[in-house]
């Protein structure tokens, strides 16, 4: 499929050279978009693409956070260090 030039895709269900566009295939692409789906567990494709997304949000929100305070506490105990061990 060559998607570089819309005039290739196939819209029509019907061979367009003897019947006009009836966008069959693009309505039946289209209706996919929100059709529950079992296997993403009763979610729409768009639904599913949205949560994946923001569990990945999620996720590096969280790992940054955590990455920061290991950082505090890597910090810290290295002041700890420097107090006991008397350097400036």
């Amino acid at each position: 499929m060559n998607l570089d030039d819309p005039n290739k895709i196939a819209v029509s269900s019907s061979d367009s050279t003897i019947i006009p566009s009836d966008n069959k295939n693009v309505l039946a692409i289209l209706e996919i978009r929100d059709k529950s789906i079992t296997e993403f567990n009763g979610m729409s494709i768009d639904n599913f693409y949205n949560s994946i997304i923001t569990s990945v949000g999620d996720l590096r929100y969280t790992n940054s956070n955590s990455l920061n305070l290991q950082d505090r506490i890597v910090q810290g105990i290295q002041v700890y260090f420097d107090t006991i061990s008397g350097v400036n």
